[in-house]
């Protein structure tokens, strides 16, 4: 690795914005994931990053990315609004095995939970709906082995900042045990 890039590696776990990801590009750096679940793509830069982050240490080609996202479906005021297509050209470019599943993450999880499998990393975006996030905790774990590590966008001590949290695995099973109690509430 160069100066120039090992410079850029350090300015992207120490220095960049926003600084609430760094957690997410630290974990990265030191674990190296081979499947990475992202629920939220938004403009797909947090993914590129998280690759940047990984260097060449794991080379892209090992990796196995599924992403869910509204994507067209996002409203046309929102920044990070992508096509389906245009995601997965960025992406496929960077040399990803990339699965893009398009819907709210109930609905993705619910179709697809069976086809994945020993998610490594899990990363939610902040901008998710929480009736819908909250829901899809009842598929999530089917996905999970022992050590994966699921990181959540959720709002910093710093009013108007937001910030990567690990989920523990006693929270993740709390919030699955809600999702299942409450989809069974709701069919009975």
């Amino acid at each position: 690795m160069s100066l120039v890039s090992k410079l850029k590696h350090f300015y992207l776990l120490h220095f960049s914005q926003p600084a609430g990801d760094r957690p997410l590009y630290k974990w990265a750096e030191q674990h190296l994931p081979r499947s990475i679940l992202q629920i939220g793509v938004g403009d797909a830069e947090r993914t590129i990053r998280l690759l940047q982050a990984m260097g060449t240490k794991r080379p892209a080609n090992e990796i196995h990315f599924t992403g869910i996202d509204l994507f067209e479906s996002r409203p046309a005021t929102d920044p990070s609004r992508r096509t389906l297509r245009d995601t997965y050209k960025r992406l496929k470019t960077l040399g990803l095995s990339v699965r893009l599943l398009p819907g709210d993450p109930y609905m993705a999880l619910q179709h697809a939970a069976n086809t994945l499998n020993n998610i490594d990393l899990v990363i939610i975006s902040a901008d998710q709906d929480p009736a819908s996030l909250s829901k899809a905790w009842h598929y999530l774990p089917r996905t999970l082995h022992g050590r994966t590590q699921i990181f959540h966008e959720r709002p910093s001590k710093t009013p108007g900042t937001l910030h990567f949290t690990p989920i523990s695995h006693p929270e993740r099973e709390t919030l699955s045990r809600t999702a299942t109690d409450l989809l069974h509430r709701r069919a009975a």
